[in-house]
């Protein structure tokens, strides 16, 4: 199922998802993934995260 309408934001949205685990990816991953600074990125996903069907609470960055 997909959790977002738009493919860029699903895409931010399965990469936290996968590092969150880890503590959140790192800058050059970030860098090497979307060609964006980690603050960029941060700012980008609390965008995209209030209109994706993520569950409450089962996401965090």
């Amino acid at each position: 199922m997909r959790k977002h309408r738009d493919s860029e934001a699903e895409r931010l949205i399965e990469f936290a998802s996968m590092w969150t685990p880890y503590g959140g990816p790192d800058e050059e991953e970030i860098l090497v993934h979307f060609g964006t600074s980690w603050l960029r990125f941060i700012e980008r996903l609390w965008q995209v995260i209030p209109d994706s069907n993520c569950a409450q609470g089962k996401f965090a960055v």
